[in-house]
């Protein structure tokens, strides 16, 4: 894997510049500064989980290939301690799946000092515009620009994919931190702010004899539902909440028309998150699950334009509404002279590629359980690590962190064993002063060991490779099993001579389990 290898060459230089400057720094008794000020590493990845039936709760890399971000621009913002805030338009790499970084023209964010508080938010602006006249008709409208700086503020207009690009619409918050604590590395864990409705069917029944048929098209109108809400992207949370705080309804808009088209991601519903019922005892015509079915059935062997009417509160008992980062699925029965019954349930967040390409989480070590699972695999005889850790790439088996781990009760020292690349990507393993991490050394690119981009025990430095040490030998002259006359072994003092016990001992092979 080439992760991180230019990064890592050039961080290198730069922590050999702030040592040398470090004496003058502290002298004049200034803030220290991180390593030469070098500029921030993002990486960035999507709150998702369809799919994953090892996970309640994960993030997919985005990589920019085929996750619909390749083009997208990420716009960040940073704030150090209580100076001017900075805004910055990154995209994904990619080459190196989560990394998203800045075109040649723009200058990168940079870390101030290793003390210094940096607090970011991220967010995208996927929009649809009109294409005489430019103006956005759908998504996400921003303010203006004023001078040099990005507007943080804007407006959100719902409606199907095809007319807002919603799907990839997301924000996030990280920090304050300091470089001390996370190093050049920021993980922007993003979600969706923006509810998302699927229709999985809709049947037609006929009274009159009893049928039915499958309509594939249609129209439905939700009168109570806000068109537009007004967008600040400094109000996201760590976390996504309920509903989210990044947006507000502008009350003097609602009513969404909706042109529905079976199977066809692109006629997915994005809407501002909501309750069916809205406010305690809100007509049932004015809740926001109120909505009107237009669609054309066929009644006595001829084709009828028709009307019904239905609401999504009571469509499951468990359900009452449909939260930010959510899907809600619709399975819908319109009945001649009687209306619509409704199916519901609600789904954690999918990409709307997920039809023509399964999403799959990148395998790495995302919680501490996974962090001990890897523990106990590569502590096992034979080593035993969980296939869903490890990326596999033709002979190569990397294993990634994507959360800062502690190992801080192992017992045993630990080694990487050859065949697999430990890469921390800039995050903290946190080990016991008496164990040791080892690895072994390959040929080309891997001569320099496989574990990579890793910082240990906090203190600041990138992971000095270190190759498991041999065990010790028997002394010249004695043979494989024993002494030279035969007499004895290594592991019998009292069977001929013994090694001289060393001043300094080695370590000895991994025998411990956690």
């Amino acid at each position: 894997m080439k992760q991180f290898h230019h990064i890592k060459r050039y961080a290198a230089i730069l922590l050999m510049l702030a040592a040398m400057g470090a004496c003058t720094e502290e002298e004049q008794g200034n803030t220290p500064l991180a390593p030469a000020e070098e500029d921030i590493t993002f990486l960035g990845s999507v709150k998702e989980t369809k799919g994953i039936a090892t996970r309640s709760e994960d993030y997919i890399i985005i990589n920019g290939q085929d996750d619909g971000y390749g083009e997208m621009d990420f716009y960040i913002y940073q704030q150090i301690d209580s100076e001017t805030p900075t805004i910055q338009i990154y995209n994904p790499s990619g080459g190196d799946q989560g990394r998203l970084e800045t075109q040649s023209e723009r200058e990168p964010l940079k870390w101030k000092s290793t003390t210094a508080s940096h607090l970011f938010y991220a967010w995208t602006q996927p929009n649809v515009t009109d294409e005489t006249t430019q103006d956005v008709t759908g998504g996400v409208k921003m303010d203006e620009v004023t001078g040099n700086t990005y507007p943080t503020t804007g407006t959100v207009i719902f409606g199907t994919e095809e007319k807002t690009k919603l799907d990839h619409f997301i924000v996030t918050k990280q920090g304050p931190l300091t470089y001390d604590e996370n190093n050049q590395y920021v993980g922007l864990h993003f979600y969706h702010p923006v509810s998302k409705i699927v229709i999985d069917n809709i049947i037609h029944f006929r009274q009159i004899d009893e049928s039915t048929e499958p309509i594939k098209k249609c129209t439905l109108t939700f009168p109570n539902l806000y068109k537009q809400a007004t967008f600040t992207a400094t109000k996201a949370t760590d976390e996504n909440n309920a509903y989210s705080e990044v947006l507000d309804a502008v009350e003097n808009e609602k009513g969404i028309t909706w042109e529905w088209r079976e199977d066809d991601p692109q006629t997915y519903l994005y809407v501002l998150p909501f309750d069916f019922e809205g406010n305690e005892g809100t007509p049932y015509y004015e809740q926001p699950g109120y909505f009107i079915v237009n669609a054309d059935v066929m009644i006595s062997g001829k084709e009828t334009n028709l009307s019904y009417t239905g609401t999504l509160v009571g469509s499951d008992p468990d359900i009452t509404g449909v939260k930010g980062n959510q899907e809600l699925h619709i399975s819908m029965q319109i009945t001649d002279g009687v209306g619509t019954g409704i199916g519901s349930r609600i789904n954690e967040w999918t990409d709307d590629k997920e039809i023509d390409i399964p999403q799959h989480r990148v395998p790495g070590i995302y919680t501490q359980a996974d962090a001990q699972a890897l523990l106990e695999g590569l502590q096992s005889d034979p080593v035993n690590i969980p296939p869903y850790l490890i990326d596999t790439e033709g002979n190569t088996q990397t294993i990634r962190f994507f959360t800062h781990v502690d190992w801080s009760k192992a017992t045993g020292n630990i080694t990487i064993p050859e065949g697999y690349i430990l890469d921390g990507q800039g995050y903290k393993l946190t080990l016991p002063k008496d164990v040791n991490l080892y690895g072994v050394k390959g040929e080309g690119e891997d001569e320099a060991g496989n574990i990579k981009n890793l910082y240990v025990n906090g203190n600041g430095n990138e992971y000095e490779f270190e190759e498991k040490p041999e065990p010790e030998q028997p002394d010249e002259g004695t043979g494989e099993d024993g002494n030279e006359d035969g007499t004895g072994g290594t592991g019998n003092p009292d069977a001929g001579t013994t090694p001289e016990t060393p001043e300094t001992e080695v370590p000895a092979e991994d025998t411990a389990n956690t």
